[in-house]
């Protein structure tokens, strides 16, 4: 009983100290975290996914215009950077799901 008197006596000294110290800009708080390492590698990868199918995305879509412009050099009638742009968006594509699969994170 006599501790928990003493540290009620000396609270208003020692906010009166702190509050000083905030006013002042000399306060610190120092937090150390456990455990969000874990967190901090899965969003890394989740952007890293989210990043790829953006670019896998886009090159769809300008394979997309290419193939429908008609233009350039032709195989099978159809525009050959249309047709390569296909082949790496495919493989792009394969290599994002075979990252998630292996992963077991759908």
């Amino acid at each position: 009983m006599a501790e928990f008197a003493d540290a009620v006596a000396l609270l208003p000294k020692q906010m009166k100290m702190a509050f000083r110290k905030i006013s002042r800009g000399e306060a610190r708080i120092t937090l150390h975290h456990e455990g969000l390492n874990h967190l901090i590698r899965d969003i890394d990868k989740s952007s890293n996914r989210l990043s790829f199918s953006v670019i896998t995305a886009s090159i769809i879509v300008a394979s997309s215009i290419i193939i429908l412009s008609g233009k350039g050099p032709m195989l099978f009638d159809l525009p050959v950077f249309g047709l390569i742009g296909y082949v790496v968006a495919a493989l792009l594509g394969l290599w994002i799901l075979l990252g998630i699969l292996r992963s077991g994170h759908l």
